[in-house]
């Protein structure tokens, strides 16, 4: 087995080993956009795999063609894409601002609903509608399909105020916990504001 630990191909850097199946080896890579991916070391010292597949997005993007996954990319993106796109941001992305909320907490997604016509189907067959965010009934579990559900903004805001913090409001998904805000008054602030409930209805870009 030829070490690969610390070598960088392309814009994937290893950084530990997987595992060995069927006779090929697989690496554990960080791309430099920030997402984790594992690929096999013959496709990485060939050429096949250089990134996670941002490059190729990229490269699409730049020759004018739409940017388009399983039909709905950053050119024709629809609200439960984004939804999909900004779970795997903030559970695998580093360099995402709410990665220590979840991925640092340990949140994770499931390795069933990294493939988006997966998660697109439990969502259809469990009632999705682009008026409904994604909610996991045991916020210490990840997002797979026994914790997951889909609720109001109304009630995402309910929940909110009733655990009498001040929380953010991040598009598809339920608000974390936050420290409270202070008010010009020094009192903690205990409800959603209409500005974070617009955010959830607006939707922030994620990915």
């Amino acid at each position: 087995m030829i070490e690969m630990v610390g070598k960088k191909f392309g814009r994937l850097t290893v950084v530990a080993l997987d595992r060995l199946e069927n006779h090929k080896t697989y690496w554990k890579c960080v791309c430099d956009c920030g997402l984790t991916v594992v690929a096999v070391g013959n496709n990485l010292r060939s050429g096949n795999t250089s990134s996670c597949g941002c490059l190729r997005r990229e490269t699409a993007s730049a020759r004018g063609k739409k940017n388009t996954v399983h039909g709905e990319g950053h050119d024709n993106k629809t609200r439960l894409y984004s939804i999909w796109c900004g779970m795997r941001q903030r559970c695998m992305n580093k360099n995402h601002h709410a990665f220590a909320l979840y991925g640092g907490k340990g949140v994770s997604v499931c390795d069933e609903w990294n493939n988006y016509p997966a998660f697109k189907e439990w969502a259809l067959s469990h009632g999705y509608t682009d008026n409904l965010s994604i909610d996991r009934i045991d916020p210490n579990d990840g997002y797979r399909p026994e914790n997951c559900r889909w609720i109001t903004i109304s009630e995402n805001v309910a929940r909110a105020n009733k655990n009498h913090k001040s929380r953010k409001l991040i598009r598809g998904e339920d608000a974390q916990e936050c420290a409270p805000a202070a008010t010009h008054s020094g009192r903690a602030r205990t409800a959603i504001s209409h500005h974070e409930a617009g955010a959830l209805i607006k939707g922030e870009k994620i990915c």
